[in-house]
């Protein structure tokens, strides 16, 4: 027979049976939560180490030369190093593969045309592409002659030399320049930074020899600083022509 001290007694220890079980479920939970949290931190620790070491190692192959920016990438670093905005267009640089189309209203060229143009209507394309200088369009053709075979320095050469009345080509072709060439461009650029008649199109030419040098040119940019008509073209060489005198 159940006696109601035997009922009471059972009732509590169901009770307290029901609450260990409990207690250790959110012991667990608990305890659940805290390995997650110690997780989460380590991968954390162990994302912003592995960042670190690959902005070392980026670092270390920019100063060898050995690492190929695209045009915003440079802008970007070259801004972070100037301390300050460059008076360049902003860049915005698409993936090849990128199935995204520019505006009509904006070029009557396109991205689905520019990569299926045949070998001989690039340079007619570049032409079309330069007045307009938009980013995307000019380095995607660039790129596209460089994959054909097409010299694109040349073409840009041929671009800056025969449009004397037009800054904006002149200025676009240099920028153009700037995406695609290396060393063997800098002659351009400096004969651009001393002759052009137009101040902007001589600034960008100077920007552009900047990153291109690689921390030459001193005397050149010493030579612009004190002889450019324009205070902005002179301010820029100086600074340049500062900031090697500096690292000497």
């Amino acid at each position: 027979m159940v006696t109601p001290a035997s009922k009471k007694s059972g009732t509590k220890k169901k009770v307290l049976l029901i609450g260990g079980i409990v207690a250790v479920l959110l012991v667990g939970v608990l305890i659940g939560l805290i390995q997650t949290k110690k997780s989460m931190v380590s991968r954390r620790q162990a994302e912003i180490q592995e960042q670190e070491q690959e902005e070392i190692q980026r670092e270390a192959l920019l100063e060898s030369g050995e690492l190929h920016l695209s045009p915003e990438e440079i802008i970007e670093r070259e801004e972070k190093i100037a301390g300050e905005e460059l008076s360049v267009s902003e860049f915005q640089v698409l993936e090849e593969d990128d199935p995204e189309e520019e505006p009509a209203s904006v070029s009557r060229v396109t991205k689905s045309e520019i990569r299926a143009a045949a070998i001989g209507e690039l340079e007619g394309i570049l032409h079309r592409v330069l007045p307009e200088g938009n980013p995307s369009l000019v380095y995607l053709t660039l790129t596209r002659m460089q994959q054909k075979g097409i010299d694109p320095i040349s073409a840009l050469k041929e671009e800056i030399l025969n449009n004397p009345d037009n800054a904006d080509i002149r200025k676009n072709a240099i920028i153009g320049l700037f995406y695609v060439g290396g060393k063997e461009v800098v002659p351009l650029l400096k004969t651009a930074a001393k002759v052009d008649p137009v101040p902007e199109v001589r600034e960008i030419a100077l920007f552009c020899l900047d990153y291109l040098a690689r921390g030459e040119e001193a005397s050149f940019f010493k030579e612009v600083a004190q002889s450019d008509p324009s205070e902005k073209v002179k301010e820029r060489a100086e600074r340049y022509w500062k900031i090697r005198s500096t690292d000497q």
